[in-house]
């Protein structure tokens, strides 16, 4: 007999592509003072550049595109943006 609802999306598979993001990048939200602060924002060596856009953090939003650069280093670069978010990288 199969299972009714084995094809369908968990909330827990759903988030997965999100946390796995966010420890990729070393990133980490901060809503309350509109703060992204990445840690090693390089991404895997397989992909030259990432694009996230529409993310929002608390009432603002924002595009951005990490752009993985030779010696491990990563540019951020804010594409757009609305209201007043920080963005911070660190080594």
């Amino acid at each position: 007999m199969p299972y009714p609802v084995a094809c369908k999306p968990q909330a827990w598979s759903a988030g997965c592509a999100f946390l796995l993001l966010q420890s990729t990048l070393g990133l980490r939200i901060d809503a309350w003072e509109r703060r992204l602060s990445f840690n090693r924002a390089t991404p895997p060596p397989w992909l030259e550049r990432l694009e996230i856009r529409g993310l929002r953090v608390r009432d603002a939003r924002i595009d951005l595109c990490i752009t993985r650069g030779r010696f491990g280093a990563a540019a951020i670069e804010v594409i757009d943006k609305e209201k007043e978010i920080e963005v911070v990288g660190h080594k």
